[in-house]
């Protein structure tokens, strides 16, 4: 049985454009066509339209990825996504200028001495072998220690990386750790302190180390607090 329609009032089919009365449905799609038919091929150009603006979508995206500036002569260029330059001779011109140019300078991640890395070395972070064994051995010493107290997933740190945080001041008693004495035995001589020792379940990660004097960290030892402290050490907490 056919709905009743609405009186003095007409639809236009979006399909083939004719007149029809509208429907009682709750359905907003229900008086855009006339038939069936007319509500299928909509249905399809609607799809198709919805096919078509995806479409052009990915293709603007895609064009866009592959518009580049030639990192040698400045030209805008278009290639696959990952050209950095318009030409191989573009290419060959700037690795040229790259070997011949001035090379930057990077501090060691070690000693902290300033060096210049050689062409193609880019990952280099250490100015010698000796530096870059010396870092490594020291960082694994300090996580097998931390193993031994029980850190399941102790971090690799960086001494003068956490030096040069804290200001290469001491922690506990604010005065200055002068670098030059780094590594040496003199009572003043930065060194790496744990501010929950491990051996109180201190975790061996960068947040839980701090610069201080070789002769302040003795004192302290493991001890949390100044009561806590062994009587024999005259270490203020602060």
């Amino acid at each position: 049985m056919a709905s009743p329609a609405i009186a003095d009032s007409t639809c236009v089919c979006e399909c083939c454009g004719s007149t029809f009365a509208p429907r009682r449905r709750g359905n907003k799609d229900s008086n855009r066509c006339c038939s069936r038919a007319c509500g299928f091929e909509v249905l399809r150009r609607d799809r198709q339209a919805a096919s078509e603006q995806r479409t052009a979508l990915i293709q603007a995206q895609r064009h866009a990825a592959r518009q580049h500036v030639c990192l040698n002569c400045n030209v805008a260029f278009e290639a696959q996504p990952s050209a950095k330059y318009c030409s191989p001779h573009c290419s060959g011109q700037h690795h040229d200028k790259m070997r011949k140019g001035p090379k930057p300078e990077r501090s060691c991640g070690e000693c902290q001495r300033l060096f210049t890395a050689e062409y193609g070395d880019k990952r280099r972070a250490f100015c010698s072998d000796t530096c870059k064994a010396r870092h490594h051995k020291r960082a694994a010493k300090g996580k097998e220690r931390a193993r031994d107290y029980g850190d399941a997933a102790p971090a690799s740190i960086n001494p003068i990386r956490i030096m040069e945080r804290d200001g290469w001041r001491c922690h506990i008693c604010g005065g200055d750790a002068p670098r030059e004495l780094r590594g040496t035995f003199a009572a003043e001589a930065p060194e790496i302190d744990h501010v929950i020792p491990l051996s109180r379940g201190g975790r061996h990660i960068e947040s839980n180390v701090a610069c201080a004097h070789r002769r302040c960290n003795i004192e302290k030892g493991d001890g949390l607090t100044r009561d806590d402290a062994h009587p024999a050490r005259r270490w203020v907490h602060r």
